[in-house]
């Protein structure tokens, strides 16, 4: 049975008709199957309880259309966007925002919506044009509308070709309020800055990496793909790290979040120099750790090389969302001489298809 609120149409939620130990099994299937060299290694899915596995997207990207005089926001499905206002997977200040605004945006010819995109307490309104959208709407009783939802931070961003691109390289405008927030944990965040949708299992897996790694003051730690900072701020408070980012903000963000720490914009591959002369500089001091939480794409090939060849780390925790990558990667660190200790599937994404999963390795 579906849950209230949830649209039978929607793609968005393969899982959400079965129950926890259903869904939990079929993962825990595929990634056996994904990474049959180590099933020895796997442990069992860390989860949430079955009520907490609901409401807990604060972030989400939706497709907006006006259509019969009103607006609707949801998942896009075979070029038709299915409307979900109230979707029981998203957080009340999602649905309770996206109700506010289905009653206050003026109609499509004065403000041509085409995305919806929300962080937590950050929201960017993105028009398929090339400006001059009216703004009559956001009127002073609107402002206190959005503070009410708990929303900080309501931006508007041109992009006269949006569709499979969401974002262009054209600046975003603050409309209302600050460009960051704080969430639960203290960390800044803001628009384009990625975040885990489930920061209490997060903080689970960061819990196991730095058990794993026991770091001491005279240890280094290399923090690659650090994001806006959550594994970095760990490191720095027992141990020497470097962090590396490639996104903007995220950098921008990682860098106030988490001050103890050298860092480095870039991709990864094209900082290992940098990391290389960190390490060095440092070479007389205790063991060598990484840390590593890719996209899905993986480790960049140069960086597997760097692990295998170059920096032979004491012990390495790599975070995946694609078991099929994770596998490719160990195979390579596995052969190199890595050996897996444990790996570690975490139900980030409840009622969907996908996870994530941490592996530790020694060498």
């Amino acid at each position: 049975m579906l849950r209230a609120g949830c649209v039978c149409e929607c793609p968005g939620c393969r899982h959400r008709e079965l129950p926890v130990h259903e869904s939990l099994a079929q993962k825990s299937k595929w990634l056996a199957a994904k990474l049959s060299p180590y099933t020895g290694a796997i442990l069992p899915f860390q989860s949430l309880d079955d009520e907490d596995r609901w409401g807990y997207r604060k972030k989400v990207t939706l497709s907006v259309v006006y259509r019969e005089n009103r607006w609707l926001f949801g998942m896009k499905s075979r070029d038709e966007i299915i409307p979900i206002p109230g979707c029981p997977v998203h957080h009340p200040i999602v649905y309770g925002t996206v109700r506010l605004l289905m009653e206050i945006l003026p109609e499509e010819r004065f403000f041509p919506l085409s995305f919806y995109v929300q962080y937590g307490r950050q929201v960017v309104l993105i028009l398929k044009s090339k400006g001059g959208a009216s703004l009559e709407w956001l009127t002073g009783e609107c402002k206190k509308a959005l503070e009410q939802t708990g929303i900080e931070g309501l931006w508007i961003h041109y992009n006269p070709s949006a569709g499979r691109r969401i974002f262009e390289k054209t600046p975003l405008h603050l409309l209302y309020g600050k460009e960051t927030s704080r969430d639960g944990n203290g960390m800044l965040y803001g628009i384009g800055a990625f975040q885990q949708v489930i920061p209490s299992l997060y903080l689970q897996s960061l819990d196991e990496a730095e058990k794993f790694f026991d770091a001491g003051r005279d240890d280094r730690i290399v923090d690659l793909y650090s994001g806006i900072g959550y594994s970095a701020a760990r490191w720095v408070k027992t141990s020497q790290c470097v962090a590396v980012e490639l996104g903007g903000s995220a950098f921008n963000l990682l860098a106030m979040n988490v001050p103890g720490a050298e860092i480095y914009r870039g991709k990864c591959a094209e900082r290992l120099p940098q990391v290389d002369k960190w390490l060095e500089q440092k070479k007389f001091q205790g063991r060598v750790m990484v840390y590593a939480n890719p996209p899905r794409t993986g480790l960049e090939p140069e960086v597997t090389e760097w692990l295998v060849n170059r920096v032979l780390a004491d012990k390495i925790a790599y975070l995946s969302c694609s078991a099929g990558t994770l596998g490719r990667d160990l195979d390579k660190l596995v052969n190199a001489g890595y050996h897996a200790e444990k790996i570690i599937p975490y139900d980030f994404f409840p009622q969907t298809h996908h996870f994530e999963v941490l592996a530790l390795l020694s060498r």
